[in-house]
C-alpha cells in the first residue's frame, strides 16, 4: 500500500537517502516550469545542490545552499505531480493526484551503492531513467548489466542510447496517458527494424512497469533468430503485450489506431519505408534515426560529370567523396523532413546521441497535430515548394517522394 505524506514530510523522505539527484515531472495546473531536477555537487570543496528548472524550452540554474534544501523541496512537491529520487542507497518515486496528495508508490533497495563519484563526477552525473544500479533482467540478457545491475564498459555506450531515447519517450508522455485514458485501450507501439529489441524492451519496462501505462508493442525484424530471441527474452521477463514478428517493414502496414512508430538505425531506404507507413497509417508519432543514407550519395555520383559540364553549384561537393557523403546524408533528411511536412506533419530535427558514440546521430521526430485547415494547408504548401526546388537544384529524385505518390494530394503532386 502506497504511503501518504504532505510536501514537507516526503522533502524529509528524501532528504534521509542522502540525495544525488531529485527529478520532477508532470507539473501541476498553471505551473509554467515543465519539469526540475535537483542534483548533488561539489564546489570547491564544499557540498552543494544545483536546481535546474526548464520553461518555455529554457533551462535555468541556480545553486541550492544545504540550509534551505529541505524548503525548496517540499516547494516542489507543491508544484509538480510526479517525483523520482535518486539516493546512495535507495530510489524513491512519488505521485501526487489532482488534490494533492502525495503518495510514495515505490522503494527500491540499490545493491550498490550510488554515490556522485560512480555517477561521473559533477559534470559527469545523469539523469538517467533506467538507473544503474538497479539490475533488469532483460538488460542482464542482452549484455548490458551484470547480475548486480553495474553496466558492462563495453556496452555503456548502448545504455547512454537507450536513456536517451527514453527521455524523448518521456516528453510524449502526457500525450499517451491522454490516449489511453480516451480509448480505454493499451497504447499501440511499432519498433521497425527492431534487431535485438534494445528500445523495444526498454519501451516497455518505462512506460508499462514504471509509469503504468498499458501499451501493446510491436517489434519487427528480417532475421529469424533475432525474433526467436526476443521472443523468448519477453516471454522470461513477464512481458505480455510485447511481441515479436519477422518480416520486410514495406509488406508490414501498420494497423489503424497505432499510436506510435519507432524506427532507430534501419540502413538506407528502410527508412523510407517505414516512415511511409507511419504517414499511411496516420501514425500521430514518429521516431526515426536514420542510418547509411546511400540512395542519393548514388545519385549525386552518377551526375559528377553533368554537373562539371554545367559548371554546377555543387561540383565542389563532389571533388572529396567524405564530402559529398555527409552532404548527402544532410541531404537525405532535410527532403525526408519536407515530406513528411507535406503530410501534414510538424517536424524537428535533433541530435538523438553525441558523435563521439555513434555518427548516426540524428532524429527526426515528427507529430500529427490538429491545426486549422488553412494553416494545414499553407505549411503544406511551403514544404511542398521547398522540396520542389531542392529536387530541381541537386537533380534527386528520393524513394520517400515514390512512396507517398498516392498519400499526397494530387493537388500537391502537380507541384512535386
Amino acid at each position: 500500500m502506497s504511503t501518504i505524506y504532505t510536501p514537507e514530510q516526503a522533502a524529509h523522505e528524501c532528504l534521509n537517502t542522502s540525495i544525488i539527484q531529485l527529478s520532477f515531472s508532470r507539473p501541476r495546473k498553471g505551473i509554467d516550469e515543465t519539469k526540475a531536477r535537483l542534483r548533488h555537487i561539489t564546489i570547491k570543496g564544499k557540498a552543494a545542490y544545483q536546481l535546474e528548472t526548464v520553461k518555455n524550452k529554457q533551462a535555468f540554474q541556480k545553486t541550492i545552499e544545504p540550509e534551505a534544501l529541505s524548503g525548496t523541496i517540499a516547494e516542489y512537491f507543491t508544484r509538480f505531480k510526479a517525483a523520482e529520487c535518486r539516493g546512495q542507497k535507495e530510489q524513491l518515486f512519488f505521485l501526487q493526484n489532482n488534490k494533492g496528495t502525495i503518495a510514495l508508490t515505490k522503494r527500491i533497495s540499490c545493491s550498490a551503492p550510488l554515490t556522485e563519484n560512480n555517477c561521473g563526477g559533477h559534470n559527469k552525473i545523469k539523469n538517467y531513467l533506467i538507473p544503474e544500479g538497479t539490475p533488469l533482467a532483460f538488460l542482464i540478457e542482452q549484455g548490458v548489466m551484470n547480475a548486480e545491475g553495474a553496466v558492462l564498459k563495453q556496452k555503456y555506450h548502448k545504455f547512454r542510447q537507450i536513456n536517451k531515447f527514453l527521455e524523448f519517450i518521456a516528453g510524449i508522455e502526457p500525450f499517451i496517458r491522454d490516449t489511453v485514458a480516451r480509448s480505454g485501450k493499451p497504447f499501440p507501439i511499432t519498433d521497425f527494424g527492431c534487431g535485438k529489441a534494445y528500445l523495444s524492451f526498454a519501451l516497455y519496462y518505462y512506460l508499462h512497469e514504471r509509469q503504468e501505462l498499458p501499451v501493446r508493442i510491436h517489434g519487427l525484424d528480417l532475421k529469424t533468430e533475432v525474433i526467436e530471441h526476443c521472443s523468448a527474452l519477453a516471454k522470461r521477463c513477464g512481458y505480455t503485450n510485447l511481441d515479436f514478428a519477422e518480416g520486410n517493414i514495406g509488406d508490414h502496414p501498420l494497423p489503424d489506431g497505432t499510436g506510435m512508430m519507432v524506427c532507430l538505425h534501419a540502413c538506407d531506404t528502410a527508412t523510407d519505408l517505414a516512415l511511409a507507413q507511419a504517414v499511411r497509417a496516420q501514425v500521430p508519432i514518429i521516431f526515426a534515426v536514420p542510418c547509411c543514407q546511400h540512395e542519393l550519395y548514388a545519385q549525386l555520383k552518377t551526375r559528377k560529370e553533368t554537373f562539371r559540364t554545367e559548371d554546377h553549384l555543387m561540383l565542389p561537393f563532389m571533388e572529396h567523396g567524405i564530402i559529398t557523403e555527409r552532404f548527402a546524408s544532410l541531404l537525405t533528411d532535410t527532403v525526408r523532413a519536407l515530406l513528411l511536412q507535406a503530410c501534414g506533419y510538424t517536424v524537428q530535427i535533433m541530435e538523438f546521441i553525441e558523435t563521439e558514440h555513434t555518427p548516426k546521430n540524428i532524429l527526426i521526430h515528427a507529430v500529427k497535430k490538429t491545426q486549422s485547415t488553412g494553416q494545414t494547408e499553407r505549411l503544406k504548401e511551403t514544404a511542398i515548394r521547398q522540396y520542389r526546388r531542392i529536387k530541381e537544384s541537386f537533380c534527386i529524385e528520393p524513394t520517400l517522394e515514390q512512396l507517398l505518390k498516392d498519400v499526397i494530394p494530387a493537388k500537391q503532386q502537380e507541384n512535386l
